[in-house]
């Protein structure tokens, strides 16, 4: 199997963490609310459950609300979607932002505020 024919896990070389939390995707034209599905040192795959005009190639800044602490703002790009899920590449970012990301990724999956249901999260959403 050449480059070009291998599947997106298979070309990631950071291990993903399963995450359940809000956050905002910011383009140069809007400002999204999104879901967070999962999260790595490399990228995160966020929910965008509005109709949206994000395009693939786009720069965007991902924050991810962190309970009790300031969000988290990750800057990079969309590198794909399928329906409202969009895949979000991490470029460069600072080493508080890498420290914060690197705690988070590191947090004990069996933890309530990782496991929170996208149910519950939509809901949630849905009675703002």
């Amino acid at each position: 199997m050449n480059d070009n024919q291998q599947t997106a896990s298979e070309r990631r070389s950071f291990p993903r963490v399963e995450l359940r939390t809000y956050g905002h995707l910011i383009t140069p034209k809007e400002n999204w609310p999104a879901h967070i599905m999962d999260l790595s040192f490399h990228g995160a795959l966020i929910a965008i459950v509005h109709k949206h005009t994000i395009r693939n190639g786009e720069e965007a800044q991902l924050s991810i609300e962190v309970e009790g602490q300031q969000p988290l703002r990750l800057y990079g790009y969309v590198a794909h979607q399928k329906a409202h899920m969009l895949g979000i590449e991490f470029r460069a970012n600072g080493i508080d932002q890498q420290h914060k990301l690197r705690k988070l990724v590191g947090k004990d999956p069996s933890s309530d505020y990782m496991n929170r249901s996208i149910q519950k999260m939509i809901g949630d959403h849905n009675k703002n």
